[in-house]
């Protein structure tokens, strides 16, 4: 008999209680624990009239609520019923582990996931393209001349997605006269500080009027929000997703920043990493020294730039 079976059934729905806590709380992600929150409550919800408890779920219900999410006429896209499952199947995954019950009700090989088409995706821009993209932003508002930043940071100097991210306001430096790299306005831009492809990249007239409009019609806001700290965020939310104490922006939001403008511009499934793939392909084809593009896009191996696609 295994353990499930043999606990008490006052003793299982405690440490269940115990359990969906945890669960419900593990994410540093405050997004990410109210996705959990809202899929677990609504597979409550629907196991009620069914008078089935979390612990006695099988298969057969994993599947009837998978099919209730994508009936009409409240069908959610399979994307989201996707996620919805997955969260239920590491909830279930966990209770496996506590040994609350023996097996797996959720997992895919017993209850399969509604197929997601995938979204498509452009791999390379044109100059014409980039062009359009840098010029969308309205660069006379806070919101606008961060997304130019944001588009410049990607577009001009290959960063990664994670790195603009992880940008902090102690990352501009001073660059001593004469040392490397040259820098025209005897500033530097650290990429990412504190891990393995740290880099200093130096900062162009061009860039630090860029950087210096953002600032410039940001600080307000900045100092009402105790964001405008050295360790504060380089770059931060707007509005209603701004955050106290400089939290930089979220990937989610640099992420749905750059499809934004990649719809405006009629460049469908535009991603982040788009930037960079394009900026490297182009510098090799323009005959670009392979370890220059190697330590400006932090590679740390030039094999890795034959992923890159020649045409």
């Amino acid at each position: 008999m295994s353990e499930a079976t043999q606990l008490e059934s006052g003793e299982r729905e405690e440490r269940l209680r115990d359990f969906r806590r945890r669960f419900l709380g593990k994410s540093p992600s405050a997004s990410t624990r109210r996705a959990y929150r809202a899929a677990i409550e609504q597979f409550e919800e629907f196991l009620e009239p069914r008078h089935c408890g979390l612990l006695d779920v099988g298969p057969p219900d994993i599947a009837a609520f998978r099919d209730l999410l994508t009936a009409a006429p409240r069908s959610l896209k399979p994307k989201s019923v996707y996620a919805r499952l997955s969260t239920i199947r590491s909830f279930y995954k966990g209770l496996q582990r506590e040994g609350l019950v023996a097996a797996n009700p959720a997992a895919s090989l017993l209850v399969a996931p509604p197929k997601v088409s995938p979204a498509p995706i452009t791999s390379h821009l044109s100059p014409k393209q980039i062009d359009q993209l840098l010029a969308a932003p309205d660069r006379r508002s806070p919101a606008g001349a961060r997304d130019y930043l944001i588009l410049c940071l990607l577009a001009k100097m290959m960063l990664r997605a994670q790195e603009v991210r992880d940008l902090r306001q102690r990352d501009i430096v001073r660059i001593p006269s004469g040392a490397a790299p040259a820098s025209e306005t005897g500033l530097g831009i650290v990429v990412d500080a504190r891990g393995t492809n740290r880099r200093v990249l130096p900062i162009s007239r061009e860039f630090k009027t860029v950087l210096d409009t953002y600032f410039r019609l940001d600080t307000e806001e900045r100092r009402l929000c105790k964001g405008h700290y050295l360790d504060a965020g380089l770059i931060q939310g707007s509005g209603t997703k701004r955050t106290l104490g400089g939290e930089a922006i979220s990937l989610r939001q640099l992420s749905n920043i750059v499809r934004k403008y990649g719809e405006y511009t009629g460049i469908p499934g535009l991603h982040p990493h788009c930037f960079r793939r394009t900026a490297v392909g182009d510098a090799i084809r323009q005959g670009a020294d392979m370890a220059d593009i190697k330590a400006l896009a932090g590679y740390k191996a030039i094999e890795t730039l034959h992923r890159y696609e020649i045409e």
